[in-house]
């Protein structure tokens, strides 16, 4: 049943991963109606809707018992959007000047929240549901303070977009998040039934297979955006996109099913998350990024993968 059952996850995947980018899409035509900031447009509105397939996922794992794979989804995907996602729009965009002072101030809050989950998690062994509401303070309280800050961003995007243009984009986000839903929870089960084929843990799973397609959507928006110089919303984007990862997602996942720790695949995977998170902090602080910091992240993200595959060839 092997090649059945890895169909169907590749399928619902797949459906993931198109509903996602149309969520996207659209979400960004209604930014852009309403006229606001770059980062702000990156930071608040596209970083959470390209944040829905890993919500959506984490939900549906904790509705059915499997939390783990949730985690993984999350850690997977904050080093994809680091690593990958912003190494290769630096590729392309081959090198961009960046002075944005507020995005260097909320890349270490980025920082600080990937550690959150962590100390917590050290403190009870698991992240329970006390812990998923301090996250899920922790996401509500930051994102109103950068809304009230919301003067603090000048840069606004050209793209000038049409009031049915915007009404159309409103009704796909509406069923983009329908398709969304019901894709995430068809990947979740599918997930589930292949780990246990493969013999892998569900943290695994959602550590490579979840956490690269329901990134898809930052990569899409990345660099679409870096390729048109829109510096600030690709770069909004990743913080964003982290920041609601662990707060929004795990903080909800946490306070529906707690999330136990029994892996050191866990440990190894976020300690990784901080420690790239503390890499793009300092390529932000420098101001200058070129196609050079873009390999470095890339190659990164390769050594994790050599990583977690020693580490799971390791007998406990």
């Amino acid at each position: 049943m092997l090649i059945p059952n890895l169909l169907l996850f590749c399928i619902a995947l797949a459906l993931l991963i198109i509903s996602g980018s149309w969520l996207v899409k659209s979400g960004i035509k209604i930014a852009n109606f309403l006229r606001l900031p770059e980062f702000l447009l990156g930071f608040v509105l596209i970083a959470v809707a390209t944040s829905l397939p890993e919500w959506f996922v984490g939900i549906a794992a904790a509705l059915s018992k499997e939390p783990e794979l949730s985690l993984g989804t999350v850690l997977g995907s904050n080093i994809a959007n680091i690593c990958l996602i912003f190494g290769v729009g630096l590729l392309l965009a081959k090198r961009i000047r960046f002075t944005t002072k507020e995005a260097k101030t909320d890349s270490i809050v980025m920082l600080i929240t990937a550690i959150l989950p962590l100390a917590l998690m050290m403190l009870g062994r698991q992240l329970s549901r006390i812990d998923g509401v301090v996250l899920l303070f922790v996401f509500f309280a930051y994102y109103t303070y950068v809304i009230r800050q919301r003067k603090r961003y000048h840069k606004r995007s050209h793209e000038q977009v049409s009031r049915a243009a915007a009404i159309l984009s409103s009704f796909i986000f509406i069923a983009s998040m329908v398709m969304l839903f019901f894709s995430a929870r068809w990947t979740v089960k599918s997930g589930t039934v292949l780990a246990t084929e493969l013999q892998l843990p569900p943290l695994l799973i959602g550590l490579f297979f979840v956490a690269i397609g329901t990134s898809l959507p930052e990569l899409v928006v990345t660099i679409h955006a870096m390729l048109r110089h829109e510096t600030d919303i690709g770069i909004g984007n990743i913080i964003g996109s982290n920041i609601t990862n662990v707060a929004l997602v795990l903080g909800t996942t946490a306070l529906l099913a707690p999330i136990p720790i029994d892996s050191l695949v866990f440990v190894s995977s976020a300690l990784y998350v901080i420690v790239v998170s503390l890499v793009f902090t300092a390529f932000l602080e420098s101001g200058r990024l070129t196609w050079l910091s873009g390999l470095s992240l890339i190659m990164l993200y390769i050594f994790f993968l050599f990583l977690e595959v020693v580490i799971k060839a390791i007998p406990i």
